[in-house]
């Protein structure tokens, strides 16, 4: 699990917070579309548009 947590603070920086219990605002429209451009840009658009479409 931490290396998962590194991973996003690497890639998010200061939007992807180590601790979440002082962060409720992590599910706000704005990191939800910051997360998505990162899938996009790691995965190519594409193959992350379909792998939306599964879930």
């Amino acid at each position: 699990v931490d290396s998962i947590e590194e991973h996003f603070a690497r890639s998010l920086g200061k939007l992807w917070p180590l601790t979440t219990s002082s962060n409720d605002d992590r599910n706000s429209p704005l990191a939800a579309s910051d997360v998505d451009d990162h899938f996009a840009k790691s995965l190519g658009a594409t193959t992350w548009e379909k792998l939306k479409e599964k879930s």
